[in-house]
């Protein structure tokens, strides 16, 4: 369920790129109505109510995303681990073997998140 856009692509936006978008917006609209000389402060509540609304509601669909996201890794490890070997059907995945396959991707997104510059 997204809005489509026009663009390069055509893809399809999920609902928190369309709220990011919008509170930039809002975000821009409310510091210009700040910096002008006769103040509208009934435009500047609504301005700074609606904001925090949308900030709120985007906190909250963000963590849910990620509570969803932290849900279905679990589910998929647990039935990953209950995977038999393709070659041979008697050999199981034991508990140790996933818990050393989740130490490695662990490993694995932390070495991922580190960034060197790249010198030529």
């Amino acid at each position: 369920m997204g809005v489509p856009v026009r663009g390069s692509n055509n893809r399809q936006q999920n609902q928190t790129d369309g709220l990011e978008v919008w509170i930039s917006k809002v975000r821009v609209k409310k510091n210009s109505f700040k910096r002008q000389r006769r103040k509208n402060l009934r435009v500047e509540a609504v301005l700074t109510s609606a904001l925090v609304k949308a900030v709120t509601l985007l906190r909250r669909k963000q963590q849910q995303r990620y509570q969803r996201w932290q849900r279905m890794k679990t589910e998929l490890f647990k039935a990953d681990c209950n995977i038999t070997a393709v070659g041979d059907r008697s050999m199981e995945w034991d508990e140790k073997t996933c818990e050393d396959l989740d130490s490695l991707h662990s490993f694995m997104c932390l070495v991922n998140e580190v960034k060197c510059p790249v010198q030529r």
